[in-house]
């Protein structure tokens, strides 16, 4: 483990995990965008009342910005998971 672990993977999962942090601690903005894309499916899907808008997109767009954002969160802690795997080799046998 020595010659092939390097601990810097460690410092940059913690990187890693800011950039989550950094929209997990004030989700205010894809809390907004699920929103809104909640109202726009609703009069689409449900037939529900039109909700006024400012913003001038397509469904089909904000749900790609929306998934685009996740899917770089679950990289990054998919990159996270990777980073720290081989250190439960170390794990000592319990016989």
């Amino acid at each position: 483990m020595r010659a092939t672990f390097d601990t810097t993977h460690l410092l940059r999962a913690v990187d890693d995990l800011d950039t989550v942090r950094a929209v997990l601690v004030d989700p205010d903005e894809l809390r907004a965008d699920l929103l809104r894309l909640h109202g726009m499916a609703h009069t689409l899907i449900n037939g529900g009342a039109l909700s006024a808008t400012s913003v001038d997109e397509t469904i089909t767009e904000l749900a790609a910005d929306i998934e685009a954002e996740l899917e770089s969160m679950s990289a990054l802690l998919l990159t996270i998971r990777q980073r720290i795997r081989p250190l439960l080799t170390l794990t000592p046998d319990d016989g």
